[in-house]
């Protein structure tokens, strides 16, 4: 495990909502001389801490700080060496607060896969001061970063859709698979000030899903480009929901969870007029009390878009 040291034999830990994605990590896992545990629910997780003391986990960020904060609830210390987020981008602020509930591992870095994880791993020394390089597996997979709907290469810069071609894969190799993730192009061959990797670098995280690209008053967003926002303001716990219900929407509706007592009306003009100036729309938002916004079905991920547009339809 180079981008999350763990001794062979070690008992490793997988929560993922990907059904594809547990069973080849386990299959990886198993081929490098790990033991690999398809977890289920919170509690089961819990049990599982107890009884096993699993010194790696691969889940989503969001669950990771559900399963930190029932540890340090109930007054345990979580057995983990190493953690691995995944399913999700992980933001500065969220890496701050797995930080304060995993005190053991170091770094937390980002992992891009497609179905297995591993294709691209952010630089665990560059995790450590909160940037954003990620090292290409160069071996298994090519990356390109092209314009969704026309098939060209992005510029340096440019947003676009991250397409791969995978080599090395237990299913079926990808040609120019389009991952559907939303990604700046901002490959560079110049070796990693951090670690000395000489591996293609990228500069930029996914940003996101193409599905989740929303226009407000003809500009165009992501839901990233809201997270980050809400990392730096005050008091809220990193969950919050968007509503969007037309293709081309007057004004952002959304929700934002908060540790603060509700209501809370000052704090809330406070948060409408920062996500106003600095997404530069209209913004409507709701402040809700932390536990609000609800988990996808398994309760692996929060629910951050809840997509009411109508279906686009093609000729």
């Amino acid at each position: 495990m180079d981008f999350a040291p763990a001794a062979k034999g070690s008992l490793i830990k997988i929560m993922t909502g990907v059904a594809r994605r547990v069973g080849l990590l386990h299959y990886h896992e198993e081929i490098f001389g790990y033991q690999a545990d398809p977890a289920a629910s919170a509690a089961f997780q819990l049990e599982l801490g107890e009884f096993y003391k699993p010194l790696c986990t691969f889940m989503a960020p969001e669950f990771l700080i559900t399963l930190g904060e029932q540890f340090k609830r109930m007054g345990k210390e979580n057995p983990y060496d190493a953690v691995l987020p995944g399913g999700t981008p992980l933001s500065s602020r969220l890496r701050q607060e797995l930080r304060s509930l995993y005190k053991k591992p170091r770094g937390f870095p980002n992992i891009i896969g497609a179905y297995e994880s591993g294709l691209s791993t952010e630089c665990l020394f560059s995790a450590e001061k909160g940037l954003d390089l990620f090292h290409d597996s160069e071996d298994l997979a090519v990356f390109e970063v092209v314009k969704p709907g026309t098939g060209q290469r992005a510029a340096f810069g440019e947003r676009g859709e991250l397409v791969v071609t995978n080599f090395f894969n237990h299913i079926a190799p990808f040609i120019r698979f389009g991952m559907e993730d939303v990604f700046e192009n901002s490959f560079t061959t110049e070796s990693c000030p951090y670690c000395g990797r000489t591996l293609k670098t990228w500069l930029k995280p996914i940003s996101g899903r193409l599905k989740d690209i929303f226009n407000v008053k003809g500009k165009e967003l992501m839901p990233w480009d809201v997270e980050v926002i809400i990392g730096d303001i005050p008091d809220t716990t990193l969950i919050y929901q968007l509503i969007l219900d037309s293709w081309d929407m007057e004004r952002l509706e959304l929700k934002v969870e908060t540790v603060r007592k509700l209501p809370d009306l000052q704090y809330q003009r406070e948060i409408k007029a920062t996500l106003e100036s600095r997404l530069e729309i209209p913004v409507d938002v709701e402040v809700v009390s932390a536990g609000t916004v609800p988990m996808a079905p398994g309760g692996y991920k929060v629910i951050k878009v809840v997509d009411k547009r109508p279906k686009k339809t093609s000729l």
